[in-house]
């Protein structure tokens, strides 16, 4: 009798091992898949404010070349 209680218990705790492992690998899944996507964004935001930043630039040299025709 005891040593089944102590099998049935071993039984769910391996079972719930397996279970937590489980869980971890999704979290590992997830928290890759997110990092991912946090990089491919932080990409795309630093591409967009490269672009803003050129456009500037060209702004300023043509509110510059404006200002010298206006003398």
């Amino acid at each position: 009798s005891r040593l089944q209680e102590c099998l049935k218990e071993r039984a769910e705790l391996l079972q719930a091992l397996e279970a937590a492992d489980q869980n971890v690998e999704r979290e590992k899944f997830r928290r890759e898949r997110d990092r991912s996507s946090w990089e491919q964004s932080r990409k795309e935001l630093e591409r967009k404010i490269g672009e803003l930043k050129e456009e500037v630039r060209e702004y300023r040299e043509k509110v510059e070349e404006m200002k010298k025709k206006q003398k």
